[in-house]
């Protein structure tokens, strides 16, 4: 947890990140996201952090921990996720196999 530990002595207002931990089929990663970015950007890191690179991003879905579906198009921002939140990711159902 040492990287990037000295980032929050500068408030920076323009590029604030947010820490969302991102569980890819089972597997939790953690990633920093702008709040401005879109979902898209956020479900590729988790993706490429814990190895799932196999499939293409529109093969996998993005839930809230409550199971709600979120669209990658949309800013992180715009559902409300929060600093700390917890986000789901899971191959769509039917897809390949």
């Amino acid at each position: 947890d040492r990287k990037g530990g000295d980032n929050d002595s500068k408030p920076d207002k323009e590029d604030k990140k947010i820490t969302l931990t991102v569980i890819v089929s089972g597997t939790p990663t953690t990633v920093e996201a702008n709040p401005k970015q879109k979902l898209q950007v956020v479900a590729q890191k988790a993706l490429e952090q814990t190895g799932n690179t196999s499939r293409p991003l529109s093969d996998w879905t993005i839930k809230t921990r409550e199971g709600v579906v979120l669209d990658m198009k949309n800013t992180v921002e715009s559902y409300g996720v929060k600093d700390d939140s917890q986000l789901v990711m899971s191959l769509e159902a039917g897809v390949g196999g």
